[in-house]
């Protein structure tokens, strides 16, 4: 067989699987198995050598089968016609159903023999199902050869148990009878290509079809059924086993070949009754019927045990004679293996004398509408006269249901026998009116679209109003779409849909277009210098609410700060051959068009200059830069009254007087046209110099004695804020007025430093302040020079600082031990550098002042 053949086949047996799978219940349909449970190919299916296409012979004369294609492609010597089983592997039969045999083009069925002693067989095999699936019961397609074959079968199911062996029996392919489903399709001989007959010859031999032979309408194919047990049939059957089991050692020749299986799938069948009442007060003259819902077939395939017996036939699906009551009706399958199913309960009413008709008015209604039901009773009185569903009492009542409804109205007669009827009220759906118009916001010149999204069958009727001044652009009708476009202001529309009878509410739906806005402005000059502003005014159509998007170009202000119409006042600060001036006007979710207009922006020049020093004191010499930028001319106002100067320098210098001065350049374009200011409001700063001047107590040249040289300074400064002291002995001061204490003789020079607030000083110095020693000495007649730090020494401080006296040191054997002529040097109580021992020593003193005082006396050396 070729590819294409073959991909044929397998989709043919898919395409049949899928198609047999759909039929009714009771039909029995392929159960696909793995090939490779065959071990034989013994059907010829394509070219013109059969020993090729095929593995073996299925008889003691090589016979085997072949397909209606082999037989169109070879010399069939038939007298009748050529014959040959179906290319495309399907075989059926009303009663066998379907199977589908294996590819032709590999081993294509099980051949079997007891032991397996015959040539190319085995003793048995399992065949697998490519899916496992639940089945009520299983058939096997085949036959025998060389007489009859008897087989066990074992089921074997997904959950590792299995269904006991049964014993099935195959007849030879030729002139038996029994489970026949197909036959007289021929069977010819295997020969090799160098047999007689073979290929090149005269032809295939067919036997079994020839109107003359006895023979003919053979070989045939059986089917033979393996019942699964009612415990079995919803497990999945994974697999079934064979085994060649004929008797003894008769029938040594027999083979058995299976082709192919199919099954029942297993579903559960459903019932349902009917019954015909039972007189009321025990009357025994009501019946009921038990029929099979599913799965399909005649209801005399079920065995029906009923509860309480009646007279009815054994078995039967009806009961008749019965009185009112309840009933269990248990069905057994008459088929198979006889399953029993679980019991029907099967209620027989009862009948009155009392009728009654129920009736709806009207019968069709839309749904939200009410409807009245009546109950019409005849033949006497109907008591308790109850309307389900809804409980409502009496023989009318109104009902207003969702969906349609079937309403039941019954009740009793004066006997206690129930009597009900029914009637319908069928609820056609009310149509809705619900649409949309979007976009949700318009702007004018937008097209709307109005759609609708209620709900109306295709021949509902629809009325639109969409405003007598509203544009419906062509090509809708009915349901819609429409699209509209709307004038400004407020279009009040709606929809109404009229279905069968059923009309919709009103569904209105209002849609605001706002008047178009016009976004324009004008600006005060075209042409303007940089630094300069301009007015730009708003000319166009808006309200106070609207948003104004303007974009100056680059100007202060930014649209981001300035939404409003304006008019604002727009300075341009940098130097463009066009700037681009532009605005939309946003409302109501929409936006103008961009409207725009255009400036001529020359370049103005930066007037900027600094000047050092800011501050200075009177007279003080101030040093000007110009840092200007773009400028070919400057105007200078230098803050004096009588000052106004061009300098063309870049520095220039200019001399202050106490004062504060605004400065004012002034920078020109080359044309003239634009110019640029810079002002610097009390930029420089001159203070008048400070004048250092003081008096003292006592003054100056007038000799003081140490003791009494303490002396206060009075300060006359002008100008000034902070004040320098410095007294000439080292010692300084900061207060305005201070007061000094000298500790040594000498002459000395005070001077004055005054400063004012920016730090500008001056200075003034008296001299001389003359501190002499004191007239009368206070000499001190003991000292201790132990190295303590304490009165270490022998000090006189009236001569602290004194410059020409005569002391002279004595011990008490008139010794001279220490010796000081000239300037005062206090003794530290040694000898040639050594120190004295405790004791008193004799001093004599000479101090020049204007006369010599002389002092003597003794002191005192202690440790």
């Amino acid at each position: 067989m070729t590819r294409v053949m073959k991909q044929f086949v397998a989709g043919l047996v898919v395409l049949l699987l899928v198609n047999e799978y759909t039929v009714t219940a009771q039909t029995y349909v392929p159960v696909p198995v793995a090939v490779s449970g065959f071990n034989a190919d013994g059907i010829a299916e394509s070219g013109n050598d059969a020993w090729a296409v095929t593995s073996t012979g299925l008889d003691e004369g090589f016979k085997i089968l072949y397909t209606k294609n082999f037989a169109a492609s070879n010399t069939m010597l038939s007298a009748s016609y050529p014959g040959g089983i179906p290319d495309n592997g399907v075989i059926s039969q009303a009663t066998a159903g379907t199977f589908i045999l294996a590819p032709y083009t590999g081993n294509n069925m099980l051949y079997m023999s007891k032991n397996a002693a015959l040539p190319n067989t085995s003793s048995g095999g399992r065949l697998v199902l490519s899916t496992p699936a639940s089945y009520s019961g299983i058939h096997i397609l085949g036959y025998s050869t060389q007489g009859n074959s008897t087989l066990t079968a074992t089921v074997n199911y997904t959950d590792g148990t299995s269904q006991a062996a049964v014993t099935i029996s195959y007849n030879d392919w030729f002139f038996l009878t029994g489970n026949i489903v197909t036959q007289g399709f021929g069977r010819i001989a295997r020969p090799a290509s160098s047999m007689p007959g073979g290929p090149g010859g005269l032809g295939y031999v067919v036997e079994g079809i020839t109107t003359t032979d006895s023979a003919q309408n053979n070989p045939r194919m059986y089917y033979m059924n393996i019942p699964i047990n009612c415990t079995n049939q919803t497990k999945l059957v994974q697999s079934i086993d064979f085994v060649y089991i004929n008797p003894g050692g008769a029938g040594i020749t027999d083979r058995a070949i299976i082709l192919a299986l199919n099954g029942l799938p297993y579903s559960a069948p459903t019932f349902s009754y009917t019954t015909t009442p039972a007189s009321c007060n025990g009357g025994t003259d009501g019946s009921a019927t038990v029929s099979v819902v599913s799965p399909g077939g005649s209801q005399g395939s079920m065995f029906y045990v009923w509860a309480p017996s009646s007279s009815a036939p054994t078995g039967s699906a009806t009961m008749t004679g019965l009185a009112a009551g309840t009933y269990t009706a248990t069905p057994t399958d008459r088929s198979g293996v006889g399953c029993t199913y679980p019991a029907i309960t099967v209620v027989v009413p009862t009948a009155s004398a009392v009728s009654v008709t129920a009736s709806a008015s009207p019968a069709t209604i839309c749904s939200g509408s009410s409807s009245q039901l009546t109950a019409t009773v005849t033949g006497g009185t109907l008591n308790n006269v109850t309307w389900t569903p809804g409980g409502a009492q009496g023989t009318t009542t109104t009902v207003t249901p969702a969906t349609t409804t079937t309403y039941t109205v019954s009740g009793t007669d004066n006997n206690g026998c129930g009597v009900q009827a029914t009637t319908q009220v069928t609820v056609n759906p009310t149509p809705t009116s619900t649409y949309t118009i979007t976009p949700a916001t318009l702007c004018p010149g937008d097209t709307a679209t109005a759609t609708f999204t209620g709900t109306a069958s295709a021949s509902a009727v629809y009325t639109w109003d969409f405003g007598s001044t509203t544009h419906i652009v062509p090509g809708s009708s009915g349901a819609g779409p429409y699209q509209l476009v709307f004038p400004a202001g407020t279009a009040n529309t709606s929809l109404k849909v009229v279905d069968g009878s059923c009309t919709s509410t009103i569904t209105p739906l209002s849609v605001t277009m706002p008047s178009k806005r016009i976004a324009a402005f004008s600006i005060s000059e075209d042409t303007i210098c940089s630094s300069k502003s301009i007015t730009v005014t708003f000319t166009g159509t808006g309200t106070a609410t609207d948003t104004y998007n303007w974009n100056f170009g680059g100007g202060s202000p930014t649209p981001a700060t300035y939404t409003g119409p304006g008019p604002y006042s727009v300075q341009y600060n940098t130097a463009k051959d066009t700037t681009v001036l532009s605005l939309s006007v946003s409302y109501a979710g929409c936006v103008t068009p961009v409207y725009s207009d255009s400036l001529w922006v020359d370049q103005s020049p930066v007037a900027n200059f600094s000047a050092v020093p800011l501050t200075g004191c009177a007279l003080q010499t101030v040093t000007f830069t110009n840092s200007s930028t773009g400028g070919a001319g400057y105007i200078w106002s230098l803050g004096n009254a009588d000052t106004t100067t061009t300098p063309s320098a870049t520095t220039f210098k200019h001399t202050y007087d106490t004062g504060s001065y605004t400065i004012t350049l002034r920078a020109l374009s080359a044309d003239g046209k634009c110019e640029s200011d810079m002002t610097k409001t009390n930029y420089i700063k001159i203070l008048p110099k400070p004048i250092a001047s003081f008096t003292s107590t006592p003054d100056i040249n007038t000799p003081t004695e140490l003791a009494k040289a303490l002396f206060t300074f009075t300060n006359a400064s002008q100008n000034a804020t902070t004040y320098e002291w410095s007294f000439g002995d080292g010692g300084a001061s900061n207060a305005t007025d201070p007061t000094y204490k000298y500790n040594s003789v000498g002459d000395y020079v005070v001077t004055l430093y005054a400063y004012n607030s920016i730090g500008c000083v001056d200075s003034t110095s008296k001299e001389f302040y003359t501190i002499i020693p004191d007239a009368v000495l206070k000499i001190p007649n003991a000292f201790s020079p132990n190295g303590d730090g304490v009165n270490d020494k022998w000090v006189i401080p009236g001569l602290v600082g004194a410059t020409d006296i005569k002391l002279d040191v004595y011990n008490r054997w008139g010794q001279r031990v220490y010796t000081n002529h000239g300037a005062y040097e206090p003794w530290d109580g040694t000898y040639n550098g050594k120190p004295l021992q405790l004791g008193t020593f004799y001093y004599v003193l000479e101090v020049p002042s204007s006369t010599i005082h002389s002092y003597n006396g003794w002191v005192l050396i202690v440790k």
